[in-house]
This record gives structure tokens, C-alpha cells and sequence, in this order.
């Protein structure tokens, strides 16, 4: 299969050793893939807990180390990261 560009509209997924486009893959499933890459090298992924979807960090990630210090997305209350920049910041991991 071939692989896609990180910028195409569909996102990237991880499968073995690279980063494929999978346009069935769900939001939840894309999560999921990111918190394992994350977990297996020793970093955590946590999710705003915001329910308003006008508050701002509504949806958005950030990352940290296992001492719960930010990696990324630690702009203002902590959760600047949409999932496709938790993607693109996993890619390196994997690589």
C-alpha cells in the first residue's frame, strides 16, 4: 500500500514501522494508535476533559513525560494539540 503525505486531508496511521493513510480509520481508533506509539516510548497522552465545545481546549490533546511534565501542546491551560498535530509529533517516534 502506498504511503500518503502527513498533510493529506485523511490523516496518517501507524502500522508496523511506518505511518500508512487509512480513510476508515475512526477518530477513536486514531487515538488509541497515538496513546500506544506515545506509551511505548514512555510518554502520555491526555485529552482535554472540557464537555463545552465553546471553551477553548475543547477536543485537543497534549503530551507528556511519565513525571506528568509537558512535551507539547502546553499553550495556556495545557491542551493546544489537535490530533493530527499528535500524529504528526508521533511520526518521529515511530520512524
Amino acid at each position: 500500500m502506498p504511503t500518503a503525505p502527513l498533510s493529506s486531508p485523511i490523516g496518517p496511521s501507524y502500522d508496523g514501522d511506518e505511518l500508512r493513510v487509512y480513510p476508515y480509520q475512526s477518530q477513536k481508533q486514531r487515538e488509541a494508535r497515538c496513546r500506544r506509539i506515545l506509551r511505548q516510548n514512555r510518554f502520555l497522552l491526555r485529552k482535554s476533559r472540557f464537555r463545552n465545545p465553546g471553551l477553548f481546549g475543547f477536543g485537543l490533546f497534549c503530551i507528556l513525560d511519565v513525571t506528568n511534565r509537558y512535551i507539547a501542546g502546553s499553550e495556556g491551560n495545557g491542551y493546544s494539540l489537535t490530533l493530527d498535530d499528535v500524529e504528526t509529533w508521533t511520526q518521529h517516534l515511530v520512524s
